[in-house]
């Protein structure tokens, strides 16, 4: 999850939020600009 946040920063998207969860992780990218949405990322362990 880190090494993609990093990736997505780098093409200017900004981390608006993050978290955990029993199981795993989240992370909402606002990717408005770039791409008109934002973009969610979920890890499971």
């Amino acid at each position: 999850m880190e090494e993609r946040i990093r990736e997505l920063e780098e093409l200017g998207l900004r981390l608006v939020q993050r978290g955990e969860y029993t199981g795993g992780r989240y992370a909402y990218l606002d990717g408005q600009r770039p791409f008109g949405a934002v973009i969610e990322l979920l890890e499971n362990d």
